[in-house]
């Protein structure tokens, strides 16, 4: 297919116009214009779904037509790898967390020594000439409450910890140190670990958010049937504890509050009587069983209809619909 397709390319002519080197990923401006032998085309814009980054690998299709737009230290990969001049650098929660309080620690440390030039400038000028003799106090207060104000800023310099932040430092290279001689951190393959960035060493083990999609080990493998569809009729509830919950706290109703836990107990005590498989509320199990063996209906369709559904849920892992004609 590609020596059939290859073959008039040569006589395919074309013009693409795009927008210069950037780091964004999901963005491309541009349009293409190709022109065929005796017949000119409208250009087509292009966007981010006609973009293939380096290093992708497209599959489901034996080959395409493309053309490279970026190249080298062009590409967007690399481009979005770059660091640009003045952007931020990683930091950790505490570090973070130390910046800010250092800031609220000099902005009262500002305060202070404002509060203490103002009074200086106001005693100064009460006490004018007065023990000049050894005091030389000047008639220039402006002045003189503006030395006071670097006088107590020099004395209140203790206030902001700055030795806090140079200890903070020593440690976290140190720790650098520690990490790449731990011989429990060696790989057989790579070697000893490399720490590349020692500023957000306080982050490691600190978990926010925990995310798993493995059933059985945060939450328990218990089915319970909730909503099934034979024929025409409905089987069941979609609605849950919680959404009966939020439905009634919307509408103003107010609701008791639930002890989870003693719930909890009784749907455990229920589900024991269940011998494996699924858990069908009493109300649709009753539903069914009338549908299925009552005189009235014990030989209509539906019932009929009842007994093949549980039957395929009792022997099929999967049930796909499959459409024929009006049936399914």
């Amino acid at each position: 297919a590609v020596s059939q397709v290859s073959a008039p390319l040569k006589d395919l002519k074309g013009k693409v116009v795009y927008g210069e080197p950037d780091k964004d990923l999901e963005k491309l401006v541009g349009n293409i214009s190709i022109t065929l032998p005796n017949q000119e085309t409208e250009p087509v814009k292009l966007n981010e779904r006609n973009l293939l980054l380096r290093g992708t690998k497209l599959k489901n299709t034996a080959f395409i037509l493309g053309i490279v737009l970026y190249v080298g230290v062009d590409t967007k990969i690399r481009k979005n790898n770059e660091k640009e001049d003045g952007a931020e650098l990683k930091k950790s929660a505490i570090f973070r967390k130390v910046n800010t309080l250092l800031l609220y620690m000099l902005g009262l440390q500002i305060g202070l020594c404002v509060l203490a030039a103002i009074y200086s400038g106001i005693w100064q000028d009460d006490n004018k000439g007065a023990a000049e003799g050894y005091l030389f106090l000047d008639d220039n207060i402006a002045g003189l409450a503006t030395l006071r104000f670097f006088t107590w800023f020099i004395v209140l310099s203790q206030l902001v910890p700055i030795s806090l932040v140079v200890t903070s430092e020593l440690t976290k290279k140190f720790q650098q140190l520690f990490m790449e001689r731990d011989v429990e951190m060696w790989d057989d393959v790579r070697g000893p670990l490399k720490v590349n960035f020692g500023q957000i060493s306080e982050d490691l083990g600190q978990i926010e958010y925990v995310f798993s999609d493995k059933t059985g080990t945060l939450t328990q493998n218990k089915m319970e049937f909730r909503l099934g569809f034979v024929g025409k009729e409905a089987y069941g509830s979609s609605e849950t504890d919680i959404s009966k919950r939020v439905k009634a706290k919307e509408s103003g109703m107010k609701m008791p509050k639930i002890n989870w836990t003693k719930r909890v107990q009784k749907h455990e005590e229920e589900m024991k009587g269940v011998k494996g498989g699924i858990s069908f509320p009493e109300e649709m199990k009753q539903k069914m069983i009338q549908t299925m063996w009552s005189p009235e209906t014990k030989n209509s369709r539906q019932a009929q209809l009842v007994r093949n559904y549980l039957t395929h849920m009792a022997i099929s892992n999967t049930i796909t619909p499959v459409a024929d004609g009006d049936k399914i």
